[in-house]
């Protein structure tokens, strides 16, 4: 896999800078600040999951580029201040005279507590539940002053969508919110293994539509339901034995079939159900394939919201981005809109969901 062909990568570079007879590798490598880099790398090795960690969207107030940019910045001050404080005085035999069983405890509660701080107020949202389904309401009625029903369905995306983007929506408008997105959730009952950057592969959890979508409809009678996901990226799922991606015709037809059945599941009593396009994520280094992916795959959803009765569509993605093939705008009116490059929260979840609530017809 990929991990294998960078091992031997790094090994044939050994050689050709370490051969007798020079290739003209040592040039580029001899150039003084990777040097210098090479002299603090341990530290930038050490320093740099912690910091990026701890350096999230949500303190430095930018992402994606800005957001790498700090973090680099950040390490290679923690590591040239690591190696002119530690490493170097203990290479110089500084602190010979301490003893080892003094030196291994301090290190250990120093370490315990970097991890500490830099974990400091991470939340981790595998544990977010959804809404839990009521027993059944009355059927709407004609009554206008009544609030207007809406269901929230999809994955992680759409989760906090429903938590986060309509937290004031719900009390400042006449909506009663029902947030049925699954953290972890599968979009496909099949294609149950996923194949990504060519080298690992994984299960995801159940399928969305199989989490209450149903009971939701019946008990709940929503008069629309937001159907959301997350872009389909370069990822590759296994049908018939091998592995195909947002482009290659098995997946799509895949992708039609179910997203035709679960509209027809959502409009079963009446709602109109909206499917929103997925922005690219908006991280750093994606492939053409990744754009291309969502491409694919937003024109199913497009296709599938012109032909099935019942669906309608709010192009999210045609509202965040300039064009199908380049990065989606990490900003909309001002706010931050997904800090993690993916998940719409709180404020940026807020303003999607006021553009998307101002497509439904």
């Amino acid at each position: 896999g990929g991990l294998l062909a960078e091992a031997i990568a790094v090994a044939i570079l050994i050689v050709a800078i370490t051969h007798p007879q020079r290739l003209g590798l040592h040039r580029l490598f001899a150039f003084a600040p990777l040097q210098r880099l090479g002299v603090i790398s341990y530290g930038v090795y050490l320093w740099h999951w912690p910091i990026f960690v701890w350096l999230d969207s949500s303190r430095v107030g930018h992402g994606r580029w800005a957001l790498f940019a700090v973090r680099v910045v950040a390490t290679l001050i923690a590591a040239t201040l690591s190696y002119a404080l530690v490493e170097r005085p203990i290479r110089a035999g500084a602190l010979r005279m301490l003893r080892a069983w003094l030196l291994a405890p301090v290190a250990a509660v120093v370490a315990a507590s970097l991890l500490f701080v830099a974990t400091a107020g991470y939340v981790a949202t595998v544990a977010e539940s959804p809404d839990a389904i009521p027993n059944r309401v009355a059927p709407p009625d004609s009554n206008p002053d009544r609030p207007r029903r809406i269901l929230v369905v999809g994955n992680s995306v759409a989760f906090f969508f429903g938590s986060e983007g309509f937290a004031r929506r719900s009390t400042t408008a006449k909506l009663l919110v029902l947030n049925r997105g699954i953290v972890g959730c599968r979009m496909f009952r099949e294609g149950i293994e996923s194949l990504g950057g060519g080298e690992f592969t994984q299960a995801f959890g159940p399928p969305c539509d199989e989490t209450g979508w149903d009971r939701a409809v019946e008990n709940f009678r929503p008069d629309v339901v937001l159907l959301v996901a997350s872009d389909a990226s370069d990822q590759k799922i296994k049908l018939g034995g091998r592995y195909v991606g947002a482009c290659d015709e098995p997946y799509r037809d895949l992708s039609e079939r179910t997203l035709r059945r679960q509209v027809r599941l959502l409009s079963a009593r009446g709602a109109s159900v909206v499917l929103v396009t997925a922005a690219t994520t908006y991280l750093p280094f994606l492939s053409r394939e990744w754009f291309a992916a969502d491409r694919c795959q937003n024109g199913v959803v497009r296709r599938v919201a012109a032909t099935e009765s019942g669906a309608q569509l709010a192009d999210l993605e045609r509202w965040m981005c300039a064009d199908e093939m380049s990065a989606c705008a990490q900003t909309k009116r001002g706010v931050l809109m997904r800090g993690d490059g993916v998940h719409y929260r709180g404020r940026g979840a807020e303003t999607a969901i006021d553009w998307i609530l101002s497509q439904i017809k």
